[in-house]
This record gives C-alpha cells, structure tokens and sequence, in this order.
C-alpha cells in the first residue's frame, strides 16, 4: 500500500540526509582549517622557494650566468641604500653575505612554521616575514629591481606583482603572529605519532601471530597428598601388631 511504501522510505530518506550532513559538515571543518592553515604555507613555501632559487643557486653556480649577474648587481645596489649601507658596512656584509645570510634566514622561518608545533615558533617566523618583506618592498622600490630575466615591456607589471606578493606576505606574517590561536603545523611530531602508531600495530601483529607456549604439566604426584596406610606391619611370627 502506499502508506506503507512512504513507511519505509523514510528511514532511508532520513540514512541519507544524516549522511549528508556529516559529509558536508567534515568538508566543512577541513576547509576551515586549510584557510586557518594559509598563512603558515604560504610564507613557508614562499621563504623555501625564495631561498633556494633567488639565493642559493645562483651563490652555487648552479643558475643561469644572466640571472647570477642581475641578482648579484641587484644585492651590491641593496647593500649601498641609505637604510642598510650603516648597517652592513661595519661589519663586512657584501652582496653575497647578504644573500647568503637571507637564504638562511628565510629557510628557518620556513623551518619554524613546518616542523615544531606550537605557536612561539609561528610567532616568531611570522615577526621575520613582516621584517623581511618590509625590507624586499624597500629595496625593489628604491633601486627598480623586477625578477631577473624580465623582459624589459613587462618590468611594470612584474613590479606591480612583485608589491602583491610582498603585501600578501606580509598580511601572512601579521596572521602567524597576531592571531590568538596560531600555531606552526608540527610536520615532526605528526612523522613521530604516524611512526609510533605502526610501529605499534606491528608489533601486536607479531604477538598475535607468535602461538602461547602451554606450561608443561607435572605428573608427579606431591608427597602431601599419598594417603597413609593405617594397616600396621605385620610381626616376625605373622601376627599383626596393635
């Protein structure tokens, strides 16, 4: 009947829409916590990629020779500003220390933000990322400087996007240390709980498939528990003692 066919729609209907929500409400949670998440990887992997490529590689010799000549006369012209040169001066720094010192600098905070967890090393690579996008906007603005190997009818829109870039930077940096609850994404605690776990359920997988040894029986019977012959010795000439 039709009453009874509606009767036993309805659970499904309701299994169905309880699965839903759940779905909708896990999807939910994960991508509030990827926006939560944003600024720790974007200025770690900027700081990382920024290093290893704008710094690094061309101080190995590993660039092109025209992307290591630009950045290295670019940096000689950020060591002589205003602003840096009675910094840098007194102690020695040159283009290269500079980028050297950069590169490292850069590769700890994005160390700071991925491996511990916690929100003082979040805090702390954030305060860098203000710091040093501050100073980037600075010296691109001051000597004209656009990524090397720009062509020269797109320097413009390569400095617009390079303001972009540091502004959103460092809105990020401002994120990780102003927010009341940040934190740094804890990459070397959440690889030792992954290793712990398996390493514990190998372990209860060889003690389930290792059979219990069985004690052994004793057969022997304990002197406690003969019973005792009531039934007296008999004497020399045959006749039972009393």
């Amino acid at each position: 009947s039709p009453k009874r066919l509606s009767a036993s729609k309805a659970p499904a209907e309701s299994k169905v829409t309880a699965l839903r929500s759940a779905a909708l409400s896990k999807l939910k949670a994960s991508w509030e916590l990827a926006v939560y998440m944003l600024p720790q990887l974007a200025v770690a992997f900027s700081f990382a990629g920024s290093a290893l490529l704008m710094k690094v590689l061309p101080l190995a010799g590993l660039a092109p020779a025209t992307m290591q000549e630009e950045l290295l006369s670019a940096y000689e012209g950020f060591v002589a500003l205003p602003l840096l040169k009675p910094v840098l001066a007194p102690l020695g720094v040159g283009a290269r220390e500079l980028m050297l010192g950069l590169a490292l600098a850069h590769l700890f905070a994005a160390a700071l933000l991925v491996l511990p967890k916690g929100p003082v090393p979040a805090r702390c690579a954030g305060l860098w990322a203000m710091v040093a996008m501050a100073g980037a906007e600075y010296c691109t603005r001051s000597t004209g400087f656009v990524p090397p190997m720009t062509p020269p009818q797109f320097k413009w829109h390569a400095s617009v996007i390079g303001t972009f870039c540091h502004l959103f930077l460092f809105c990020c940096g401002a994120a990780c240390l102003f927010r009341e609850k940040t934190f740094s994404l804890g990459a070397l605690s959440f690889a030792y709980s992954l290793f712990a776990s398996k390493s514990g359920k190998s372990n209860n997988k060889e003690k389930v498939a290792s059979p219990a040894k069985a004690k052994p029986t004793s057969t022997s019977t304990p002197a406690g528990s003969r019973k005792r012959d009531s039934t007296p010795p008999p004497t020399k000439d045959g006749r039972k003692s009393k």
